[in-house]
């Protein structure tokens, strides 16, 4: 039998910071959608922005899309896997392998006008 076991963020989970030009200008809240990708290592293998990216009207996009990035390629996960269970005489199944498995996000970021961020995420 075979059990996936989800990536776990390894926190604290840098935040990007609102862009200098973007908050000097008042651009208001502005949301970043990005498609981010944890590779088998546990670190991030690909950022870019989600289809459904609502920055789309800000003329300082490009700013938020580039600080969402950099943010999030520093994050670090424990990977997500394929683990093989075997039964045991004790009733508990034994790990008796492991599969890294890579595994993707949408992370979504809120920047607000004050100049704080937050994000959420949901698997795809």
């Amino acid at each position: 039998m075979d059990a996936f076991v989800d990536a776990k963020p390894i926190e604290p989970l840098v935040l990007p910071r609102y862009p200098q030009a973007a908050l000097a200008a008042r651009a208001g809240e502005v949301t970043v959608r990005m498609d981010v990708t944890v590779g088998m290592d546990g670190t991030v293998t690909a950022a870019d922005p989600d289809t459904l990216d609502l920055s789309g009207l800000s003329r300082f996009r490009d700013d938020f899309r580039a600080a969402a990035r950099e943010a999030v390629e520093a994050w670090r996960f424990e990977p997500a896997a394929i683990e093989r269970l075997e039964p045991s005489a004790y009733g508990q199944p034994v790990v008796t392998g492991i599969t890294p498995q890579e595994r993707s996000y949408v992370v979504e970021f809120k920047f607000s006008e004050s100049g704080k961020v937050s994000r959420s995420f949901a698997g795809h």
